[in-house]
């Protein structure tokens, strides 16, 4: 992977446009530990994060995004929540070219191209909704049989909403569970307990985007109705 990237940068530069060009780079989900002896595991988990690819617990999900602009974007680090859906929105925000989507900035992204530019902060209450799909609370679904509504009901899902600060899960035997993300990446100490309130108010947000996303794939005729 590095020599393929290095060729790709070697000839932007050879071409004279390295400077005027946008590269992304970023993985498509966390590392999978399967198969790994310790070792392993610990260089490709360094900050010890929970779970593994096709999960929703921070391992799964949190991914490294670089991305490389010398003419616009200044070099350093940026500590903003950003979402993969922000991606194409940016995209187009630096292409100058307009974008209106019919669904809500939640589930579309929003262009982060500001802060790249400015260091200009984020909104700090944006949340990323994430389903497992891999193991319980994963869609019950065999192999090119697409899922029932009934088996994508909010109660046999394994949900996540994930925010700048807090990250709620839903988990399938009806149990929910909360953690400072900032503090505790590792999601290791569970805090409902002591904020039954914004655990509930994430609850209320988690599951009303989920019975949307349920709706649409309703009405699109993407779920077969089960029969009752």
């Amino acid at each position: 992977m590095d020599k393929g990237i290095g060729q790709v940068l070697k000839a932007l530069k050879d071409s004279g446009k390295e400077a005027n060009t946008l590269v992304v780079f970023l993985s498509d989900n966390g590392a999978s530990n399967k198969k790994l002896d310790e070792k392993s595991i610990e260089i490709r988990n360094p900050m010890n994060l929970r779970g593994q690819k096709a999960s929703v617990w921070e391992n799964g999900i949190r991914v490294p995004l670089l991305i490389r602009y010398p003419s616009k974007v200044a070099i350093g680090e940026r500590q903003d929540f950003v979402m993969v859906e922000d991606l194409m929105p940016t995209i187009l925000d630096f292409c100058s070219i307009s974008f209106s989507p019919k669904t809500p900035p939640s589930e579309t992204g929003i262009s982060i191209k500001k802060n790249l530019t400015n260091s200009v902060p984020l909104p700090l209450d944006r949340e990323a909704l994430r389903m497992a799909i891999s193991g319980k609370g994963s869609p019950t679904a065999k192999v090119g049989v697409a899922p029932t509504l009934e088996s994508l009901s909010f109660e046999n899902m394994h949900l996540t909403l994930r925010g700048a600060s807090y990250k709620l899960h839903s988990l399938p035997i009806g149990e929910k569970e909360l953690y400072d993300i900032q503090k505790d990446p590792s999601e290791s100490n569970n805090i409902i307990k002591d904020f039954p309130e914004i655990a509930l108010q994430m609850e209320q947000r988690l599951r009303d985007r989920w019975e949307k996303l349920l709706q649409v794939l309703e009405s699109g005729d993407l779920v077969p109705h089960s029969s009752k």
